[in-house]
């Protein structure tokens, strides 16, 4: 749904179909094949950043990830 680029990382937020259970699934899931993508090797943590809550409006989840950009010289944990 968004995306917010700053200099210490990385913030995307998304919705996701189906129930909490499913839907907390589907997010681990997701961030976990962020966490694995080579393309993504500047960042070196992959955080949810709270809870997922439920949107009225849509009925889906709404999930916030951070992807903090590791510092310079910092070899990939």
């Amino acid at each position: 749904d968004a995306l917010d680029l700053r200099e210490t990382g990385m913030t995307l937020r998304l919705s996701i179909r189906g129930d909490a259970a499913a839907a907390s699934g589907y997010a681990t899931a997701y961030l976990e094949q962020l966490r694995q993508d080579p393309e993504l090797h500047l960042f070196d943590e992959f955080v949810f950043t709270g809870s997922p809550v439920r949107n009225p409006s849509t009925g889906r989840m709404a999930v916030e990830f951070m992807l903090r950009i590791r510092p310079p010289g910092q070899k990939k944990k």
